[in-house]
């Protein structure tokens, strides 16, 4: 890696991204600090916080929503991973992207069961009553 400075001093150092198929340039990415990556984490962690007050009804709405978006982009993303990576473009949606989706469609459809409250059994205390709640946790 080789970042050169923008002509601004205080500009993020980039990274050039080559095709590994042709070499040539693909773009720039910024490299960033801790302060960058400190902020970041904060970014995420406050829509963390929103994405948390969501029930799962939404959350999995979203999901289908990121799952449709994918699909309705697959060809121009298989492009990109093909440049990014030199993989064959089927080998990109199939490899890729179709699990992705496949993923999305599961727990779209089984979040409601997998994070609704389980009861668990108490074997000493059987006038006692027990549950497993699943919470967001944050970013990890």
């Amino acid at each position: 890696m080789n970042p050169t400075l923008d002509a601004n001093p205080m500009a993020a150092a980039l990274t050039p991204i080559h095709s590994p198929v042709d070499g040539r340039l693909l773009g720039e990415v910024p490299v960033h600090g801790a302060p960058e990556v400190r902020a970041a984490v904060e970014r995420a962690r406050a829509a963390q916080r929103a994405w948390g007050q969501l029930s799962v009804r939404a959350r999995c709405q979203a999901l289908r929503h990121v799952r449709h978006a994918i699909a309705r982009h697959a060809e121009e993303l298989a492009q990109a991973l093909s440049l990014e990576n030199g993989k064959p473009v089927q080998e990109a949606l199939t490899h890729d992207l179709l699990p992705v989706c496949d993923l999305l469609a599961y727990f779209e459809t089984r979040a409601p069961k997998i994070l609704a409250p389980q009861k668990i059994p108490l074997h000493f205390m059987m006038h006692r009553t027990s549950y497993l709640h699943c919470l967001p946790r944050g970013v990890v």
